[in-house]
Order: C-alpha cells, then structure tokens, then sequence
C-alpha cells in the first residue's frame, strides 16, 4: 500500500478470511518518528482506506455486496472529511456500517477471549 493507515486493516481482513500469516525473524521496516502521526490524519486514513478499497476489488476475496457497503463506507468517510456534499442514505449507511463493525470486533474479541485465542489456525494446512 502507498498510504499508510489502512495496512493493518488489510492484515486483519486477510486473517479474518483464511488467508496464512507467518512469523518472519528479521527487520522488514523501521519506523522513524517524525511527530506527525498519520493515523491522527483523517484524511489521510480515509485515503488510505479507499486505497485498500481497490486492492480487495482486484484480489476479489469478499462479496459483492460486502465490497459495495465497504467502498461506500469509504467514499461517504472521505468526502465527509473534505466536507464534499454527499448524499444522506450514503452516510446513513455508512453509519449503521460503521457500528456494526465495531460491534463485530467486540465479539471476535470475545470470541478469542472465550477460545483462548484459537479461534481460527494460522498454520499452513497441507
């Protein structure tokens, strides 16, 4: 990804749907403060979301109708950050999706509390 912000999103998205992650034992990256956080950056964040948007399109791993309320989400986010007009049922949706994804993750992390964190296999199967 060329926007940084979403790219731990996409990890979860990846997991969340099977795909493997592995433990790599060397430096990939290193991060430099600067004091500029670009998480703090809404539109930098919702940029970088629309930017995960045309990844997932292309891998194509979600549904239709997943990826529509996704870029819609995304969309609605970013034109409200630059205070674009948009349309009321977009944001609507764009609300409810919202909210319904954080209460998502509390029960995926409810979920994982109750397994002790085996709810799904990080491991190749073979």
């Amino acid at each position: 990804m060329k926007t940084n912000c979403a790219d731990d999103y996409f990890l979860w998205l990846l997991m969340a749907k099977g795909h493997n992650a592995r433990y790599v034992n060397r430096v990939l990256y290193e991060h430099i403060t600067t004091g500029e956080n670009t998480s703090g950056n809404r539109i930098t964040g919702y940029k970088s979301d629309l930017e995960l948007y045309q990844i997932l399109d292309k891998l194509n791993i979600f549904s239709d109708s997943e990826m529509n309320r996704f870029g819609k989400r995304c969309s609605a986010n970013y034109n409200k950050a630059l205070k674009r007009e948009y349309n009321h049922i977009d944001w609507a949706v764009s609300h409810s999706v919202e909210r319904f994804e954080r209460l998502k993750m509390k029960v995926v992390g409810s979920a994982l509390s109750l397994t002790r964190g085996r709810l799904c296999s990080l491991e190749d199967e073979r």
